[in-house]
């Protein structure tokens, strides 16, 4: 039943002072339920304008206060206008007091701000509704009946009373006034003012209306006329009444619009009908806007397709015809056109798309939480949930359309009362948005389905599936089409998914039993779905195994259940995990937090075992409690991953692209230049909308739209070439395209009767193309007449297929594979990847350095070992971003120390120098052969104490230069040179670099300056030049590079790039940080330029080398913040300034451990990839040496050309893979330039030509003018 607050009800609540109380309506709350005067739940009947109290002082009502919302039970919105709560539910005196305006919604709902469930619907209507008491006013009933007859009377203030009705008239009344015999023939009945009269007409007689209206005196068609005194007969001036002519109105003009009734305009004896604009207007019809003048003889009427004509040539769009299509991509006036597969059409060759990104906008500017972005692609709209955590944490959804970088949101839809940890996934078969979240009302995990209609979403029912649930993941399993929930139990804290099935009659969704996917303690999980393996994939950390490591597991749906492979690790401290798709690689990838950045890494699925690729660095350090997401580009093709980065406290995010199973990242983009949180990002028509909570602003929820660049190429085939185009047309406009005998006029410096190709760049030219497609013939410079035709064929040419691009002109080479190569530089794009950790000793070592040997392709690492103490040396040769060693080789059998290791190109000789046992200066020279080295006998060039010993390899001088403490002599900072000759070594004098005082000595070569740079400490960190003749030196003055008096500098590296030089030294009285400072080499002295610090924590044992193909010095440290762990990071040399790339990490098993040298670093430049030698600590505190390969990415050039594969020149421009026409031996060229006539040409080794041979000689023609060469060879 429901209560119907009729009239009937407010008899009984008339109180003692005479008015009608308002109507009481009792709250009691039971089992759960809302009970309305006694009834559970009932549907309450309110009319508009009456005010109800309804009573919820009843102690049940305690912790239910009842509120009202747009829909039943909690429903829609929050609802409260004309609603004034008064005390608290459950408390004495406390009531609602509810007065509905008439605009007031015809249905509203009842239910508990706490609780869901325990409402109803409350029924609404106007005044006058035959159930409702309708008064629209407050009224004052008497408190007694009247008399028999009586009425209720207002007195206009709101007070009623009985009363007897006023008098009305009777017959006699009427007979004593209209019946009344006096009035005589012609009296009218009038008002005098106080009753009515019969008085004499004193209006027109007979003669009066003869006098006017039967004049003779009127003639034909004339109309009766007011002239401010009397009626006169006129002539017609206002075209009304039905005249015929209009002849005496000789300006007329329209009042309005001409309705010509279903007639003609006509004209009489064949006259004109003249349509003349005034000034510059324009006549148009239906739409149409006409020009106006005319145009040439023979011209046309052409419109724009937006409503404009003009007069054209007939040959523009003309001739042959046309067609529409639309433009995938913009299209500008002459463009040659294809028709791609799908039936769009686009200009031939590459266009390039802009990167752009929108301003910074709120959606909500109330405080929000786990906001989170998907694209409903049914309704074409992104919609946006969240926690509304300034309107009591309620779960909200909005709605948005975007427009370039702009999203129009519509109004914000409640879907629960009181959430956290909010996740949204878009079910591409149900069409639906599903939301997961924590009912924070009762911990149980939830979800619900929404249905996005134009800019507004509705809800089904709420369903809980998991008890004490804390923290949601969602995915979308498009091959078993369900939606897969993962959550952490909040009793035990262990990992499960549940299976939800979407019924589209009702929106609701239903789950299937939990399942664990980990049975142990769990903080951080995520899931995902391979859509090549059709695969949900959940990724996880196990808080309470091992090393509290990252697990990647596979999971298999049927029905509604679900089951799972078994785990593969990730490696140890893994947290924060994200998952996403790459469509284009068909490649799932896993993101983790691990020693301070996340790292990504692929996931390949063969059944339910996933494997998985290299591990790289995104370069943003992903905070642990403010999230982070991941989605495809489709149309970059690269992954974007999302993250508030805490190294810059900014919002930021990297693009990642995939190769086999490795994927590489970009630099770091800074998306939002303050803090952030929860970020989550969605891809929407060829943009990414970014949605986050703006800590830095209240924590509203803000968004930005963004696209990243990327080229699309359209390549002519023989078959795809149809037209030109007429006009110039946006992405997406309907295009007309000018077809087979049209006549097109946008071209430019065409030879009228000539035949043009299209060519693949989607130019036009004289020459045919591969394939070689004929545009059509010029009929003018500026006309083309459009054909179709036939391959050409040239004289003197060969056909090949290009290995990579051709322009015409190009200078061309034969590869061992038959197809034929561009001169010049062969570039390859080289991805950062990093090969497993490689043990060489097994055993404890101290002293480690390494170097490269050129000659040998080989990597030798030199140490000292213990038990029994010897130093040795391994040989390691490397392949691809792997290392394998050779035996150890003794080369001094007792207890050395400050072991250091050059190469002597000029020799090929490895020199390694150290102080031996006897505290002296030592050397010894060896030879590499193929895994092995043999020594010579050690040479002594100090014969007293020496310390910090370093050395390099001054190339100009052909010389070891060695820099070093004289212990025995105030512990000076010395250098001293060798040559080398067979396996003996010849020393000059040493030299004072610095008599004070010195220690940490490391030297370096500056390549650029032929000189060595020798760094050291004393009261500050200092350097000096020194310059080599033969074996004899000599030092410039000291420099300091950072007075701090704790300056201990651990590496000296030369940029050949840069033409700088590099001390990288930690400083003691800056709590240990690592630094890089620049040095300028000019002359014999040396500038510095402001040091830059290298990380966030304590740095030591810095070593670096420059790896050339990369161009940046690769700085390898241990990191104390991180357990002294082996990290690395690429520093970039710009002037006087470095900078510093994102942390990696090459051993963090356990840490690397402290010693004089702990890590080498050496550049093979065979294979393209740093090494770094080391001594690494393990869990059983064994201190072994191990190295690891690290290829930094890089784009490496070499010229292919040699003295016998040059073949001639490409006659046009062709794509890769496509069949090219090459001009060879006796064939002339024309596409040179700024060529000699007569004068003999060389193919350089960049591709160009040359009067002066090059290495080797290759002989390109003969130049017969500025612009031809007849091809030799």
């Amino acid at each position: 039943m429901s209560i119907n607050r009729n009239l009937a009800k407010f008899a009984p609540s008339i109180n003692t002072s005479g008015k009608a109380a308002v109507a009481t309506i009792t709250v009691t709350v039971s089992g759960g339920k809302y009970y309305i005067d006694g009834t559970q739940q009932q549907t309450m009947s309110l009319a508009k304008g009456i005010t109800y109290r309804l009573d919820n002082s009843d102690s049940t009502n305690s912790g239910h206060p009842l509120v009202f919302s747009t829909e039943s039970n909690g429903g829609g919105s929050s609802f409260s206008t004309g609603i004034t709560t008064v005390g608290t539910a459950g408390s004495t005196g406390a009531y609602i007091e509810v007065t509905l305006e008439q605009d007031a919604p015809d249905h509203l709902g009842y239910y508990c701000s706490n609780h869901s469930g325990m409402g109803g619907l409350v029924k609404t209507a106007p005044i006058g509704d035959a159930n409702f008491a309708s008064f629209g006013s407050t009224f004052t009933f008497p408190t007694s009946d009247g008399s028999a007859n009586q009425v209720l009377q207002t007195d206009g203030s709101g007070t009623l009373s009985f009363g007897t009705p006023a008098s009305s008239y009777g017959n006699s009344d009427v007979d004593s006034h209209l019946n009344q015999s006096n009035p005589t023939s012609g009296h009218v009945l009038s008002w005098n003012g106080s009753d009515y009269a019969w008085v004499s007409n004193a209006g027109y007689t007979d003669s009066d209306v003869d006098t006017h209206l039967n004049r003779s005196s009127a003639s034909t068609n004339q109309i009766l006329s007011w002239n401010g005194s009397d009626y006169a007969w006129v002539d017609d001036q206002s075209g009304s009444g039905g005249i015929a002519s209009v002849l005496a109105d000789t300006t007329p003009q329209l009042g309005g619009d001409l309705d010509v009734n279903g007639q003609s305009i006509v004209s009489a004896s064949n006259g004109n009908i003249a349509i003349t604009p005034n000034g510059t207007g324009k006549i148009v019809l239906d739409g149409l806007s006409f020009p106006t003048a005319d145009g040439s003889a023979n011209q046309v009427l052409k419109t724009d397709g937006s409503g404009q004509l003009s007069f054209v040539d007939q040959s523009t769009g003309g001739g042959g015809g046309s067609l529409t299509a639309t433009a995938a991509g913009t299209l500008a006036n002459g463009d040659m056109v294809i028709l791609n597969a799908d039936g769009t059409v686009s200009k031939i060759g590459t266009q390039s798309v802009s990167a752009a990104t929108g301003s910074e906008t709120t959606f909500s500017s109330s405080s929000t939480s786990y906001p989170n972005a998907v694209y409903d692609s049914n309704a074409g709209k992104v919609v946006v949930c969240y926690e509304d955590s300034g309107d009591s944490a309620k779960g909200k959804a909005v709605v948005g359309t975007l427009s370039g970088t702009s999203i129009t949101f519509g109004t914000p839809v409640e879907f629960a009362s009181s959430v956290e940890f909010v996740n949204m996934v878009y079910d591409e078969n149900a069409q639906k948005v599903v939301i997961s979240y924590q009912d924070e009302g009762n911990d149980y995990c939830s979800a619900i389905v929404g249905t996005v209609s134009g800019n507004s979403i509705s809800f089904g029912a709420e369903t809980n599936f998991g008890n004490e649930c804390y923290q949601t993941r969602i995915a979308y399993d498009a091959s078993a089409q369900k939606v897969v929930v993962i959550y952490r139990r909040k009793s035990d804290s262990h990992g499960y998914a549940a299976v939800g099935t979407i019924d589209t009659s009702d929106n609701s969704i239903s789950f299937g039993s939990s399942t664990a996917f980990i049975s142990g303690y769990t903080g951080y999980f995520a899931v995902g779905y391979d859509k090549g393996a059709q695969k949900t994939v959940v990724a996880y950390q196990d808080y309470d195994g091992s090393g509290r490591q990252g697990y990647v597991k596979v999971a298999t749906i049927s029905g509604t259940s679900i089951s799972f492979g078994t785990g593969v690790s990730l490696g140890n401290s893994c947290s924060n995990f994200s998952l996403g798709y790459d469509d284009d690689a068909a490649k799932l990838v896993v993101f983790y937090l691990r020693a301070f950045t996340t790292r990504g890494r692929t996931i390949t699925i063969s059944g339910t075992t996933p494997s998985l690729g290299t591990e790289a660095d995104t370069g943003i350090w992903e905070s642990g409690s403010r999230g982070a997401d991941v989605e495809y580009d489709t149309n970059a093709q690269k992954l974007v991953f999302v993250a508030y980065d805490n190294g810059s406290s900014y919002l930021e995010y990297v693009l990642g692209t995939i190769s086999g199973t490795d994927i590489t990242f970009s630099s770091v983009t800074v998306l939002a230049s303050h803090s952030a949180s929860h970020p989550s990002i969605a891809y929407v028509d060829g943009s990414l909308v970014v949605v986050y909570t703006d800590t830095a602003n209240s924590s509203t929820g803000d968004y930005t739209v963004f696209n990243n660049a990327y080229s699309i190429t359209r390549a002519l085939t023989a078959e795809n070439f149809i037209g030109v185009s007429d006009a110039a047309y946006s992405d997406g406009a309907t295009a007309t395209i000018q077809v087979t005998g049209a006549v097109d006029d946008a071209q430019s410096s065409l030879t009228p009767a000539q035949t043009y190709f299209v060519q693949s760049d989607g130019s036009i030219g004289l020459t045919p193309s591969s394939p070689s497609v004929v545009a059509g013939t010029a009929v003018s410079a500026t006309e083309l007449l459009i054909k179709s035709g036939q391959p050409v064929e040239r004289p003197n040419t060969t056909t090949m297929v290009a290995s990579g691009a051709l322009a015409n002109g190009d200078k061309v080479i034969v590869n061992s594979n038959g197809t034929v190569s561009t001169v010049g530089a062969t570039t390859t794009s080289q991805s950062a990847s990093i090969g497993s950790t490689v043990q060489w000793y097994d055993g404890t070592v101290n002293e480690v350095t390494a170097l490269y040997d050129p000659d040998n392709s080989k990597v030798i690492v030199a140490y000292k070992k213990s038990n029994p103490s010897a130093c040795q040396v391994v040989v390691g040769e490397v392949s691809g971003t792997s290392i394998s060693f050779g035996s150890a080789v003794t080369f001094y059998n007792d207890n050395a120390n400050h072991i250091s290791m050059v190469y002597d190109t000029a020799n090929n000789k490895v020199v390694i120098v150290y102080v031996n046992d006897d505290t002296y200066g030592a050397a010894i020279v060896g030879t590499v052969s193929g895994s092995s080295v043999s020594f010579g006998s050690e040479t002594i060039w100090l014969s007293s104490r020496a310390d910090d010993v370093e050395a390099v390899y001054d190339s100009a001088a052909g010389a070891v230069v060695i820099a070093f403490m004289d212990f025995d002599n105030s512990y000076h900072c010395k250098a001293i040179a060798a040559t080398v000759s067979g396996t003996s070594l010849t020393f000059g004098s040493a030299i004072t670099i610095n008599a004070a005082n010195s220690a940490y000595i490391r030297i370096g070569y500056d390549s650029t300056n032929s000189k060595s740079v020798v760094a050291f400490r004393q009261s500050g960190g200092k350097a000096a030049v020194v310059s080599c003749s033969g074996t004899t030196l000599s030092a410039g003055s000291v420099t300091t590079f950072n007075s701090n008096n704790g300056s201990y500098p651990m590496d000296v590296v030369h940029d050949p790039n840069a033409g700088k030089t590099v001390i990288f030294y930690h400083d003691q009285q800056n709590s240990y940080y690592g630094y890089g400072v620049v040095g300028t080499v000019s002359g014999t002295g040396v500038s510095f330029g402001t040091p830059v610090q290298l990380d966030t924590a304590r740095s030591n044992r810095i070593s670096g080398v420059y790896d050339d193909d990369a161009q940046k010095i690769l700085v390898a440290y241990t990191d104390h913040a991180s357990s002294n762990s082996g990290a690395y990071r690429l520093a970039t040399v710009s002037g006087t300034s470095i900078s510093f790339g994102s942390e990696a990490s090459f051993y963090d098993s356990y840490e690397v451990q402290t010693g004089y040298t702990t890590i080498g670093a050496v550049f093979d430049s065979t294979n393209n990839v740093v090494v770094l030698a080391f001594r690494g600590r393990d869990s059983s505190n064994a201190q072994d040496g191990y190295a690891r390969v690290i290829q930094n990415a890089a784009t490496i050039s070499a010229s292919n050309l040699t003295a016998t594969n040059f073949i001639g020149i490409s006659d046009a421009a062709y794509s890769d893979g496509a069949t090219a026409t090459i001009q060879i031996a006796g064939s002339v060229d024309d596409a040179q330039s700024s060529l000699t006539a007569g004068q003999l040409y060389y193919v350089q080794t960049d591709g160009t030509l040359s009067t002066t041979a090059g290495s080797p000689s290759v002989i390109a023609g003969t130049a017969i003018s500025a612009t031809k060469i007849i091809v030799k060879g």
